[in-house]
């Protein structure tokens, strides 16, 4: 069976891969936040799945338009 799984991490391994609490990987299971496989009560989340969940949350900031300052004579 671990092999069927190659590439799945449980909630477990993916906080101690990733340094983020594992209540905090179980939270965006259950939101669906998180790609995840569910097998009977377990939960896999295959490799991958958290970058993915970065990228998409990601917040890019907007340039702000600095407009110079009008010189008056």
């Amino acid at each position: 069976m671990e092999g069927a799984l190659e590439g799945f991490f449980t909630p477990r391994e993916l906080a101690s891969a990733s340094g983020w609490p594992e209540k905090t990987i179980r939270s965006l299971i259950a939101a669906n936040e998180l790609r995840h496989l569910k097998l009977k009560q377990r939960f896999f989340v295959p490799a991958g799945a958290l970058e993915e969940f970065i990228e998409r949350k990601m917040v890019v900031p907007k340039p702000r338009g600095r407009s110079s300052p009008e010189v008056s004579s």
